[in-house]
């Protein structure tokens, strides 16, 4: 057709009439299409934000949890420093209480003596070492709740 119009040099109405008609449903059709792209492209965008939200305060949570729980590790290790301490210095006195009682009996037990000093030692040997029994066992009574996070005794 072009040929032609070129051969008349000029274009006529109908042909302008047509070629305008062809190219408005060409945009149109183009339009419709990007439309439906972008329709298309909005529902993909709403599904991710559907997704990427709860993600994000999901992740905020989480770092927000992380953060309380390295909190309570630190608290419960002073606590732990703590009583293990002061396990330490009991028992590392009544190791001293020992060794001074063993220390006085072997004393005792170089110079001559009577039999009745002999069952007295004997006697405080024995109730130092229940005494010591004890002092552990009630020691790791007191410790086991902390150890076991059940609380405080």
């Amino acid at each position: 057709m072009e040929t032609q119009n070129e051969e008349r040099g000029y274009i006529t109405r109908h042909e302008l009439l047509q070629t305008e008609m062809t190219l408005r449903k060409e945009i149109a059709d183009s339009q419709l299409k990007s439309e439906e792209k972008i329709e298309r492209l909005t529902d993909k965008v709403d599904s991710l934000k559907d997704v990427v939200l709860p993600l994000a305060s999901s992740s905020k949570e989480t770092a927000s949890n992380t953060k309380k729980m390295v909190e309570s590790f630190e608290r419960f290790a002073e606590k732990q420093y703590d009583t293990n301490n002061d396990i330490y210095k009991r028992i590392n006195r009544h190791d001293i209480t020992l060794e001074k009682r063993k220390a006085i009996s072997e004393a005792k037990s170089k110079l001559p003596s009577n039999k009745e000093d002999e069952d007295k030692t004997k006697n405080s040997t024995w109730a130092l070492i229940i005494g010591a029994i004890v002092t552990i066992t009630v020691a790791i009574i007191q410790v086991a709740p902390l150890i076991f996070g059940h609380g405080t005794p």
